[in-house]
Parts: structure tokens; C-alpha cells; sequence
């Protein structure tokens, strides 16, 4: 008995030293963890709060000081304003990156940390003080005593009551990726409803085309419309109402199925993706096997708004495939219709005094001018009488038009060269001498 009590007390404090020297029993808190701001007041939106985005948590001052530093090296966050806020309820430090008027500025700096490798970066909102900052230049001295971190697998645990809060422990939970705070529950939805040392209360449930759920001892319970913590609540103020003092709930999103985007035009698989979490247009393109070959140069983002009318988002390709600009990466939203129009092949016909007369094919974005064409069509040849090129043309009513024109003069810079289109004819005649 004596060396288990020395046991025990040998390793509380080396805990204690170990959490003093900076190094937490499981290293990071996760950003998601305590869901951003647990222990703040949450407000909606529209109240002249700041969206910032929290990129990591610590129960150490030094290394949450280490993580800044390192954001604010990092060339694609530059100009973004970081700081490191500190709750004095959890212990935890955290470290959050830029200052925007709304969620959706906001969504585009979260999009790029995680693809920069931040998995649990998460948007929060800051109202203190009409939306000021709140932020720590110098963060209080780590504390004596921290929080035990429970691993991520876990998703009940028992009752940790404290009269400290400081000292109440962070329940691991799942990704930011598959178990965002504010996903809202929707039909068809798979959820797992857990409730701890009470495992014939345990249940995996889908969520009804009505929005209910049928759980044991509380029969049909409204699922649809709330977030995963909103049922929690009401689960856990129903069994205490009725069976069990201070029920441990925690609900689980097995399947998200009420949340899709369809894909449609210029992809290798267009199709209804489902939305796991938050997913970005290069996110869903990839899931839809790329754009191909001949996808054109614009994609559209069909959107409907909360007053059921619908708005185009238009996304340069280019920019967004190939120049990689973060601001065109948009979150995409459930219900949206992502369209990549193709691009159509065009053909012109010369022929006449040039190389290699005949039929060229060229994409219709390539807006290909009378020089081009006749510059791959091999050039002039020394016959060619270029003062009298002619361009045959059909008309919207199917007449034909002819437009003469200089070549010379065009070499020269003295006349405008003209745009050919599609079924253009192209007509290069030779000199007489």
C-alpha cells in the first residue's frame, strides 16, 4: 500500500515538472479541442466582432510563442497579423493568425492553413470589446498545473468536476476536417449517440427524411437543424429531466450525407460529391478525377442564398490550377453546382499562296488572329500576294461576308490584324507576276 501511494505521488510530480518545462503529456492541443473559444461567450454573426483563425493550441507559453514565430516566417502568411491569446479557465494558449470582418475572409486564410498542413485550424470570432483583439504581446508564465490531454479516439470520458476550471481536462475529438463545431444535421445524416458507463443507451442512428432520430427512453428526438453539440445538449437535458443525473452525451457524425455539391461539364467524373466536413473548389475538382483536356477558361459556382436566390461565383481556372492564388480556393457550400464549361474546338480553312494550306483546329479561348492562322499554316510563299488576302465569312442568317485585307499592312503595324472565327475561309491568292 505505501508503494503505491509513493508510486502515485512519484509520478504526479513529474508530471508537474514536465508540464513546467514546456512539455505537455500529449504535446499539442489540438486547435479543435476546446472548441475555438469553449470558454468564451459565442455570439452569431453581424455584432462588429473580428474573425481571426486559431491555428494551434498549448498549454505552454514557449512553445505557442514557437509556433507564432514560425507562422509569421512563413512567406504565405505574410502580412497576417498573429497573436497569442490565453484562457485563464483551460490553461491553453493560442495561437491565432489575421483580423477580418467577416467569416467568409476568414474561410480563405483556415482553407490555406490546412493545406499548408494545419489540420485544425478553425475560425473564431472575437467580440470583446466591440471586436478588439484581446490578444497577449506577453502571455502570462505557464502554470503549475495543467490539464491532462485525452487522446483523440476518445469521445466520452468521466466526470471531471473541479472547483478550479483551469484544471478540468480537453476532450480530444476528431478533425476539423469531419467534425466541424458548426456542421448542421440534416436528413440521412449517420449519427453515433454514446453516453458514458451507460452502454445500453449507446445507439448509431440516421437521421430521418423528417429530421428525427429514435433513441432508447426517449423514443423520437429532433436531430435536423442542430449542430453536433446543439443534440448533445438536448440528449443530455432529456435524460437528466426524466432518468439520470449529469449524463456525459457525446454525438458522433459517422456519415455526413445531408451535405453535397454536384460537379457537372468539364471533368473526368462529374456526379453529387458529399461534403465531409470543409472542402475547398480544389478539394471537390480532385474528387471529381480533374478537369479535363478540354475544360475552358473559367468554372462558375452556383450558389442559392439564404433568400432562395441564386448568384454566380465566376473562378479563373489558370488562377486558381496553375498560379495557385489562395483567394480563389473558395469553401464550397452545400447545395452548390460547381460548372466547368468546356471549351469548344473551333476550325479555319486557308488555302491559297501558303506553305501548308488546309484545316486548323484551335480552342475557342484562343481567340486566334489572321497572322497566327497563317503563320501555322507555314507562312507566305513567295507567290503570295499579300496586299489581297481575303477572309469569307457566314453571317448569323447564313450569308456569306467577305472582309478584304492588307497583310502588308499589318506586317507594318499600319492596320490592324482581325480575329478569325469558327468555319472562317481564309484565301491567300499569288501574284500574276
Amino acid at each position: 500500500m505505501v508503494n503505491r501511494i509513493r508510486s502515485r505521488h512519484f509520478l504526479a510530480v513529474l508530471i508537474v515538472l514536465l508540464l513546467v518545462a514546456g512539455w505537455p503529456l500529449a504535446g499539442v492541443v489540438r486547435a479543435d479541442d476546446v472548441s475555438p473559444r469553449a470558454d468564451e461567450e459565442q455570439l452569431s454573426a453581424g455584432e462588429g466582432g473580428t474573425y481571426r483563425v486559431q491555428v494551434a493550441a498549448y498549454f505552454s507559453s514557449r512553445r505557442a510563442k514557437k509556433a507564432k514565430k514560425k507562422i509569421e516566417k512563413d512567406d504565405r502568411f505574410k502580412g497576417q497579423k498573429s497573436v497569442i491569446e490565453f484562457s485563464a479557465k483551460s490553461g491553453v494558449y493560442r495561437v491565432e493568425v489575421g483580423e477580418f470582418p467577416t467569416m467568409e475572409e476568414a474561410t480563405v486564410l483556415q482553407a490555406l492553413f490546412i493545406d499548408a498542413g494545419y489540420d485544425d485550424a478553425a475560425v473564431v470570432v472575437d467580440r470583446r470589446y466591440g471586436g478588439s483583439s484581446g490578444a497577449l504581446d506577453d502571455p502570462p508564465a505557464d502554470p503549475v498545473v495543467a490539464a491532462p490531454v485525452v487522446s483523440d479516439t476518445t469521445r466520452s470520458g468521466p466526470d471531471w468536476t473541479s472547483a478550479d476550471e483551469s484544471v478540468k481536462p480537453v476532450i480530444g475529438r476528431a478533425s476539423i476536417s469531419t467534425q466541424r463545431s458548426d456542421y448542421i444535421i440534416g436528413s440521412e445524416d449517420l449519427l453515433e449517440i454514446s453516453v458514458f458507463e451507460l452502454e445500453g443507451l449507446n445507439k448509431t442512428v440516421r437521421v430521418s427524411e423528417e429530421g428525427m432520430i429514435n433513441l432508447p427512453l426517449l423514443g423520437e428526438v429532433r436531430a435536423e437543424g442542430l449542430t453536433r453539440r446543439g443534440l448533445e445538449e438536448v440528449v443530455r437535458s432529456l435524460l437528466e429531466e426524466k432518468y439520470i443525473n449529469s449524463p456525459q452525451v457525446s454525438v458522433f457524425i459517422r456519415e455526413f450525407r445531408s451535405r453535397s455539391v454536384s460537379v457537372i461539364g468539364s471533368v473526368r467524373k462529374p456526379g453529387t460529391y458529399k461534403l465531409l466536413g470543409s472542402r475547398t473548389l480544389i478539394h471537390v475538382i480532385s474528387e471529381a478525377g480533374g478537369l479535363t483536356d478540354n475544360a475552358g477558361p473559367e468554372l462558375y459556382v452556383i450558389r442559392i442564398g439564404a433568400d432562395d436566390q441564386s448568384r454566380r461565383i465566376t473562378v479563373n481556372i489558370d488562377g486558381l490550377m496553375i498560379e495557385g492564388r489562395p483567394e480563389l480556393n473558395v469553401l464550397v457550400q452545400s447545395g452548390d453546382v460547381i460548372n466547368i464549361p468546356a471549351d469548344p474546338e473551333m476550325s479555319v480553312y486557308i488555302y491559297g499562296a501558303v506553305r501548308q494550306p488546309g484545316e486548323l483546329s484551335f480552342k475557342e479561348s484562343d481567340f486566334i488572329s489572321l497572322l497566327q492562322a497563317i503563320t501555322k499554316a507555314g507562312g507566305l510563299t513567295d507567290r503570295a500576294a499579300a496586299d489581297r488576302v481575303r477572309v469569307k465569312r457566314k453571317t448569323v442568317r447564313g450569308e456569306e461576308d467577305q472582309i478584304d485585307v492588307n497583310l502588308k499592312k499589318i506586317l507594318k503595324g499600319k492596320q490592324e490584324d482581325i480575329l478569325l472565327q469558327d468555319k472562317d475561309v481564309v484565301v491567300v491568292p499569288e501574284t500574276i507576276f
